[in-house]
């Protein structure tokens, strides 16, 4: 096979990491304005996302990142008031991690900040588009979520408000 006789697969593969490729750009240089990286985000995310507190075991699952970077982010996010940690007793060598408020505010922030998103994306396609474009994708991810990572728990459903295009972990 040459360049010329791509599968689908390889190409729809291209076309998907050119545009993560020039998302990540877009949304690391917004994170970066408010002093985030987009690891850090992930974390703030899945704990905003899950109440503003999970445990470690719980991030490791919900979230891309490998568990020792968790770790240490975790690690550095506390230092910077970002998040607290409490070791629990039951269930046995658990850690919680809980937003504070200054880890709540920044993610707020930063939700707001990302709505340049809704003009990546809506600027090309329309809002029917848009809506088929990520069930499909998140049919993709579902499906390979498990596959792949196999260490990772299922893919949380999500359910979008077509009136406020707002997204919500089930």
């Amino acid at each position: 096979m040459n360049y010329k006789e791509l599968t689908i697969g390889h190409y729809l593969y291209v076309l998907l990491y050119h545009c993560q490729l020039i998302g990540n750009r877009v949304f690391s240089k917004e994170l970066l304005d408010l002093g985030l990286t987009v690891e850090r985000f992930i974390i703030l995310h899945t704990l905003g996302g899950s109440g503003g507190h999970a445990t470690l075991a719980k991030i490791n699952k919900l979230s891309p990142l490998e568990p020792h970077s968790v770790t240490g982010l975790i690690k550095r996010m506390e230092l910077d008031g970002l998040i607290t940690k409490e070791f629990l007793e039951k269930p046995k060598n658990m850690i919680d991690v809980t937003l504070t408020e200054k880890g709540k505010g920044l993610l707020e922030v930063a939700y707001e900040k990302l709505t340049v998103f809704d003009e990546f994306w809506g600027s090309d396609l329309s809002e029917k588009e848009v809506i088929q474009l990520n069930k499909l994708l998140e049919k993709l991810l579902r499906g390979n979520h498990q596959r792949y990572l196999k260490n990772k728990s299922d893919w949380p459903s999500h359910s979008l408000n077509i009136d406020t295009k707002k997204y919500s972990v089930l």
